[in-house]
């Protein structure tokens, strides 16, 4: 038998002995949670003059913990950041913001030295500051309290929002709102351990850094995913020499010293689409006409020209190719140098005017090397989940600890931090659902079913438990136990 299979079976084999273990004795192998609290603090006397001094719960949320020790270090957690105090230091760094950032394993490269950017643009350790981020970056005092940058801007698309990570915070803006508030990424409420929370958005930020995203900022500025779509493939150099990257409704490319320096690949004409005779310019107070060559052009509707308007310009666009088409399926399109425009009258405002899918087509009819392709890295295939209970027959005034273990098949490593749900079905009543909690650094977790009085002697009760991952299939596991009551 291989290593990796050797240690697989170790694993397995381990995670049982512990249902056995704890069936053996008073109690599980670690306790579960079982009843709710109240999950604030008083933020500690220490540190109420640093905590308000950085903005207090409007910055840092309210303290998820007691004063706890870390390296030496007496430290608080708060929602959004780690407080700490240095009893022998006795200069300013006294207090400080622990650098959880780096336990979320991220660290990209900046963009390349000496590259251009734009006026007003913080560069910091040569990684550029996102512009709307700067207000709050400032409001922490910079890099003392904020910590080196970790990555460039990023888009997290199952959570629609803008993100930087540094090593003691991170920023985020909702992609809806671009006006709208900046804040500060939960790392506390994601790190804290026994108080880990919300790690749903910690799995999706985990998600979105498996891959590279050289153009993030660009498409921020262009409209968001809400204009282009999911990422497609990781960023490949093109034979060109260019950097790009495909996303659905369009293919982005640009210089490799100078990333902000954005195009688009003419896919229109590159999936050979109609280009059409130029037109003359109609008079009618809903076109707008863009003249190409010598008083000709194409007609183009105020909708679309307001679209061109607000997301790069005719710049980004290029040229109109065709007037407007009707197609069979009752939208009407078109199409630009570099992108088409569509129409659909039944669908939500929102989405009425959109860019057509492009990006996607194109890599459908061309096909894309397997390197390229962006796996989910979340997928029954790549995570093992095994649920076990500890008695398989049990009396209905008796507890059952459901346990679960949960790993990376490809690394054969345990995953912290993965809560699941569980639902019991007893017959004849409705489900019943648990929250499993997050799994400890041996990827295993446990979870109390309370008695079960009155269920019908010999009824099985059957339970499914699904990981609370960013994943296109659900990861399940599903098994059973018995009620069998001993007549005396």
């Amino acid at each position: 038998m291989g290593d990796g299979k050797l240690r697989r079976a170790a694993a397995i084999i381990a995670f049982l002995l512990l249902g056995l273990l704890a069936a053996c004795t008073d109690g599980p192998g670690f306790s579960p949670i079982t009843e709710s609290r109240d999950p604030y603090y008083p933020v500690d006397t220490i540190f109420k003059e640093f905590y308000q001094a950085l903005g207090g719960q409007e910055i840092l949320g309210p303290a998820i913990s007691a004063v706890e020790f870390r390296e030496n270090l007496q430290c608080q957690f708060t929602e959004r950041a780690l407080l700490c105090f240095n009893p022998v230091a006795t200069d300013t760094t006294r207090f400080n913001l622990y650098p959880l950032g780096k336990e979320f394993n991220i660290q990209e490269d900046p963009f390349p030295a000496g590259a251009p950017v734009s006026a007003g643009t913080r560069v910091v350790e040569g990684y550029a500051v996102y512009e709307k981020f700067l207000p709050l970056y400032d409001r922490l005092y910079g890099a003392r309290y904020v910590g080196r940058p970790l990555t460039e801007l990023r888009i997290n698309q199952d959570m629609h929002r803008a993100e930087q990570f540094f090593e003691n915070v991170g920023f985020y803006q909702d992609l809806g709102d671009p006006n709208g508030p900046v804040s500060l990424i939960p790392y506390g409420a994601y790190l804290c351990g026994g108080c880990s929370s919300r790690l749903g958005e910690y799995w999706s930020i985990i998600k979105s850094t498996m891959v590279e995203q050289p153009f993030a900022a660009s498409v921020t500025r262009l409209g968001g995913p809400a204009v282009f779509g999911s990422l497609l493939l990781k960023p490949t150099m093109a034979v060109d020499g260019n950097l790009e990257q495909a996303y659905t409704t369009a293919i982005f490319y640009a210089p490799t010293d100078d990333l902000s320096q954005v195009r688009l690949r003419p896919l229109p004409r590159l999936l050979n689409y109609e280009v059409q005779p130029l037109s003359e310019k109609i008079n009618h107070d809903q076109l707008v006409f863009y003249e190409i060559e010598n008083g000709m052009g194409h007609n183009v509707p105020r909708q679309f020209d307001a679209f061109v308007t607000n997301h790069g310009g005719r710049d980004l666009s290029g040229n109109p190719i065709s007037e407007v088409i009707r197609l069979p399926e009752g939208i009407y399109r078109q199409c630009f140098e570099n992108y088409c425009l569509i129409f659909d009258p039944s669908a939500a405002d929102v989405m009425k005017i959109r860019m057509a899918p492009l990006g996607k087509e194109y890599i459908e009819r061309f096909g894309a090397p397997e390197d390229l392709q962006i796996k989910n890295m979340f997928s029954p295939e790549r995570i093992s989940l095994l649920v076990s209970v500890d008695k398989p027959t049990l009396n209905d005034n008796e507890e059952q600890y459901v346990r679960m273990m949960v790993r990376q098949t490809e690394l054969d490593e345990p995953l912290e931090r993965v809560e699941a749900t569980l639902v019991l079905h007893i017959q004849g009543q409705s489900p019943r659902r648990f929250v499993i909690p997050p799994t400890d650094e041996n990827g295993m977790s446990v979870v109390v079913i309370p008695p079960q009085a009155g269920v019908t002697n010999g009824s099985r009760l059957s339970y499914q438990v699904c990981l609370n991952l960013p994943s296109e299939q659900p990861i399940c596991g599903q098994e059973s136990y018995l009620i069998w009551n001993v007549l005396e």
